[in-house]
């Protein structure tokens, strides 16, 4: 049965277009304020009777022609797919959402990684010329080619399409916000990172490594940036490092009332700036902020890593959470994804883990080294995990499958390049990601934790502290 819901409720439409943040139904269609989609965000003057500036294409109603459209998809192909939808008989209950994935991952239409023609495969996709000129922006290639075009376009639709079928329910929450909202006068613009450039290498020993990483800012608006070294002289060995006592938490948190009366802490709210001399190590993440809220559960507090984990990531063929230390790394995925989804809120996730909980754990480094060559081992575990094999078959690769975190180089690229590789000896050193770090390019740091015992302790650890970071100046 099809869905005729309105996206927006008549309550919420009211109270909208009183402020002046809505338009009416034109063709299936309205505008809504950037505004009242992120109050904290967004800002726009308005003055009596003025239109507010910055706003967005709605469809009226959830399942439509008209979201199809929105979403991307080509007017002719919007309609075919319509059409097609509403023949579906009852019985066979596939809803909306599940519909659109089913389009965007159809098996007669090859899907395209690396230099393959992106262009072909959206087209035959149904999207238009304007969504494939977004999705291939060059500005991107580095985060874009890590993936492949069907799970990009499938990752940003389905997103843009979740939020604005909960668009109404979230808007409720802001109800009270909605109605005495006062519209500061000046709007916010955010600065997207910018590219990396080109891959300069320098000899080091050890496979040590060295990256500026600018620490949160809070109380003050001075930039501030520490050099984080840290080195590892055997990629087997287990890592070690003098450490400093971690204080008692130290974050300022926020916390809920339980049903008994008791409080409990649910997520943090700040770190304080000096936290590696507090002996804490911080790691990032960039994902949707449906992603973040549910690696962080809005009614228990719990940190669940199973929420934003992935299979066949570059150290395992195993379902895995990867973090990087550098928060540039995370701001690249961040602006991608802010770049190519019109609805989907985008968000930083970030975790400060005492050092005195990873000096014990069984570490291994895998780093591509600066040779013309990539280090042999880090190519053969890249080359192994990527393809979906199991790396610690090869024996010489089990204390890698044994480790309980591993921290090493990312590659770049999809899958398919790998796959398409007769030896780990293809990979060369252009293969290893780089990022921009204080207008010098580094290769890109990733942290996993390997164990399940360590996880579920690591979860247990962190309740109360992960930071989510839904606007890039509270970093």
């Amino acid at each position: 049965m099809l869905n005729l819901r309105h996206v927006l409720s008549n309550e919420i439409a009211r109270i909208l277009e009183s402020q002046g943040l809505l338009s009416q139904i034109v063709n299936g269609r309205r505008k809504v304020s950037l505004v009242a989609l992120d109050l904290e965000e967004f800002s726009s003057s308005r003055g009596s009777g003025a239109e507010v500036i910055a706003d967005l294409e709605i469809p009226a109603v959830i399942e439509s022609k008209e979201t199809l459209e929105i979403l991307g998809f080509r007017p002719e192909e919007a309609e075919r797919l319509w059409n097609f939808f509403c023949k579906i008989p009852e019985s066979h209950e596939i809803d909306f959402e599940s519909f659109l994935f089913e389009v965007l991952t159809q098996d007669g239409i090859q899907d395209a990684g690396g230099d393959d023609d992106w262009r072909k495969c959206i087209s035959l996709l149904g999207l238009t010329n304007a969504y494939a000129d977004r999705l291939l922006d060059p500005i991107f290639d580095d985060v874009r080619l890590t993936g492949t075009c069907k799970f990009w376009c499938k990752e940003f639709i389905r997103g843009d399409y979740k939020t604005l079928d909960l668009l109404n329910s979230t808007l409720r929450r802001d109800l009270e916000k909605l109605r005495q909202w006062d519209f500061p006068k000046q709007q916010r613009v955010l600065r997207l990172p910018s590219r990396p450039g080109p891959i300069i290498l320098r000899q080091q020993t050890q496979a040590s490594f060295e990256v500026h990483l600018p620490l949160q800012q809070h109380a003050s608006s001075t930039e501030l940036e520490r050099l984080t070294s840290m080195s590892c002289p055997t990629s087997s060995a287990r890592h070690s490092r003098s450490t400093a006592p971690a204080s008692k938490n130290p974050f300022v948190s926020m916390t809920t009332v339980l049903s008994e009366g008791s409080s409990r802490t649910l997520v943090a709210t700040e770190a304080p700036e000096a936290l590696r001399d507090l002996g804490y190590t911080t790691l990032w993440r960039a994902c949707t902020l449906e992603k973040a809220l549910e690696f962080v559960d809005k009614t228990t507090g719990q940190v669940r890593f199973s929420a934003c984990r992935a299979y066949s990531g570059d150290f395992s063929d195993k379902l895995r959470l990867y973090w990087t230390l550098q928060q540039e790394c995370a701001l690249r995925y961040h602006a991608f994804y802010k770049h190519n989804q019109n609805y989907q809120k985008v968000a930083i996730i970030e975790i400060n883990i005492p050092e005195s909980f990873i000096a014990p754990l069984n570490t291994v480094c895998l780093w591509a080294g600066e040779q013309d060559v990539p280090n042999e081992e880090w190519a053969q575990v890249i080359y192994k995990a990527r393809r979906g094999s199991d790396v610690g078959r090869l024996k010489e690769l089990r204390h890698v499958t044994n480790s309980d975190l591993i921290m090493g180089t990312i590659a770049s690229g999809t899958h398919k390049k790998y796959q398409d590789m007769a030896s780990y000896r293809e990979i060369k050193m252009e293969d290893v990601l780089t990022v921009d770090i204080s207008g010098e390019t580094k290769q890109a740091i990733q942290w996993v934790f390997n164990s399940n015992p360590v996880v579920r302790r690591l979860e247990d650890l962190l309740e109360g502290t992960v930071i989510i970071h839904e606007r890039l100046d509270s970093m």
